[in-house]
């Protein structure tokens, strides 16, 4: 039988090293409503699956050298052959 692994809770402290922020962008971004977070009275906690997979969503992928190489070259080549005369 498949046990279900329970959910660990981040205070906002731990939530800073899961994201590798400082804790005043943590709250600006919990203010603007960027990160998912719960709040029980006055305490905020947060899911550390929610927080991995926002940290997963905000990485961006720089494109190597001979990729942006290779995207121009084909924007030349499409530029040279679908001129209007």
């Amino acid at each position: 039988m498949e046990q279900k692994q329970e959910e660990k809770w981040l205070t906002p402290k731990e939530a800073t090293k899961v994201l590798g922020v400082s804790i005043s962008t943590l709250y600006k971004r919990m203010s603007a409503r960027e990160i998912p977070y719960y709040k029980e009275v006055r305490k905020c906690f947060f899911k550390q699956s929610e927080l991995e997979a926002y940290a997963l969503n905000q990485r961006q992928r720089i494109p190597t050298l001979a990729e942006l190489e290779q995207e121009a070259a084909a924007e030349l080549l499409k530029g040279k052959y679908n001129t209007k005369s």
